[in-house]
């Protein structure tokens, strides 16, 4: 917008950038404890015995994001049936903006000022559910990162 003047100063030159970043639930490693009797810090994985998604929600929030009952603590001496990789957590999304206006002074002498959100819509991500096999399993009980951020700075180059 170039109005001349008061109008240009005021509503014209602004930047807006943003960043968006979109990403597929990271895989959910499931575990049921040493059943294999293998020693060390080995653990089985449980036996899944229906679908896990059987009956949870698509919904995070709800907090019921594997279905316990799909489930089974593995005969002594086994490792259990579920595969590594099998399921996976939520997504996640983020949405990062900022606002730029320069305000000239001089030749070569400017101010600019910056208006940075950071988690711009405040939009709750969430961590993958319990994976031990006990209570608990399946749940989703926590976010993961920051809650929307908001920063104002006013530079001046020279």
């Amino acid at each position: 917008m170039n109005q001349g003047g008061v109008a240009n100063a005021v509503l014209g030159g602004w930047q807006v950038n943003t960043i968006l970043t979109k990403q597929t639930g990271s895989t959910i490693q499931l575990f049921a404890g040493d059943h294999s009797f293998s020693g060390g810090q080995h653990t089985s994985r449980p036996d899944c015995i229906g679908d896990g998604r059987a009956g949870a929600s698509n919904d995070p929030r709800t907090g019921l994001w594997l279905n316990p009952a799909a489930f089974d603590t593995p005969a002594d001496g086994q490792f259990g049936n579920c595969h590594v990789g099998a399921y996976h957590g939520p997504g996640n999304t983020n949405v990062d903006l900022s606002l730029f206006k320069s305000f000239p002074v001089r030749e070569a002498m400017h101010f600019e000022f910056r208006a940075e959100m950071f988690n711009a819509f405040n939009h709750a991500n969430f961590s993958n559910p319990g994976s031990f096999l006990d209570q608990g399993f399946g749940v989703i009980s926590s976010t993961i990162g920051d809650p929307r951020e908001v920063q104002f700075a006013l530079k001046f180059y020279f």
